[in-house]
């Protein structure tokens, strides 16, 4: 996200801070939908995310940050937010809206399309993520993240990086389901391949997916594709889509894609913004 400076001041009147500053970004998105299971299958969407981050540090290092963010999804507005984090040499805490510590850890396969119309990756089967804590020593970090206080929302999450190559593992417990995820993921040069894998151990019955997904950039131009498929006790999904797009500088790129989730086609082609 590129940072509008809006204000950089010192606080003579808090003790011990060195600076504060207040900063501007966010993204947007504008395109035709293709899915063939609606009823008027073809539609104009859009999205535009507004983020404001006010952030400072001590004068021993200490740093915190707070965003919130304003949202306009085709016609609802929202705020969110996002979350309150202070850092030092102990890691990093976060209170707030956040993904669970396995899925940051292991994160998705490449997706596709302007709006990511695919369903790649995981489903995190934690979603009321508030305090995330995360530790990283050199190409190693660790992360551990809970739901509010008196939930049973908890997870575990690390990562390791050496050559290219980068390795992660998950767990996750929401007091009535467990899973354990894993992903391995190499960067050549332009390309980058990764799977991702999740075994999902629910009350009555359960489910796992495995996916991977190969991203390949040449100049102004990169394409992905993807292939992933989830068995439960009763269904047995294949998902994959292929995608591209054009960088145009400045922040602004076409892109567009072509996916199949549980046998339903959908397409997307339009713009995308960062500020």
């Amino acid at each position: 996200m590129k940072k509008v400076l809006l204000a950089t001041t010192a606080l003579a009147l808090s003790a011990g801070v060195a600076y504060a500053e207040v900063s501007l970004g966010g993204s947007a998105r504008m395109g035709m939908d293709y899915d063939e299971s609606r009823a008027e299958q073809v539609q104009a969407a859009y999205r535009t995310r507004i983020n404001l981050t006010g952030s400072a540090e001590t004068d021993s290092g200490l740093s915190f940050s707070a965003t919130i963010r304003l949202q306009d999804a085709t016609t609802t507005a929202t705020t969110n937010a996002i979350g309150v984090t202070v850092s030092g040499a102990f890691g990093s805490l976060t209170f707030g809206s956040s993904s669970s510590a396995a899925e940051l850890a292991v994160g998705d396969i490449a997706g596709v399309g302007y709006g990511i119309i695919g369903s790649e990756g995981t489903t995190s089967i934690n979603d009321a993520t508030l305090i995330v804590y995360t530790y990283t020593a050199g190409s190693l970090s660790v992360i551990a993240s809970a739901g509010q206080l008196g939930t049973d929302d908890f997870s575990l999450g690390g990562s390791y990086s050496a050559n290219g190559l980068t390795v992660a593992a998950g767990y996750e417990d929401n007091g009535t389901s467990k899973a354990t995820s894993a992903s391995v993921a190499y960067a050549m040069g332009d390309t980058t391949v990764k799977a991702v894998y999740m075994d999902n151990e629910k009350i009555a019955g359960g489910d796992k997916q495995m996916g991977a997904s190969v991203a390949h950039t040449m100049g102004a131009i990169s394409m992905s594709a993807y292939y992933q498929t989830t068995d439960t006790a009763t269904t047995d999904d294949v998902d994959y889509g292929v995608g591209a797009a054009y960088d145009l500088g400045g922040g602004a790129a076409i892109k567009g894609g072509f996916a199949s989730t549980d046998g339903n086609t959908t397409a997307d082609l339009g713009m995308t913004f960062s500020f």
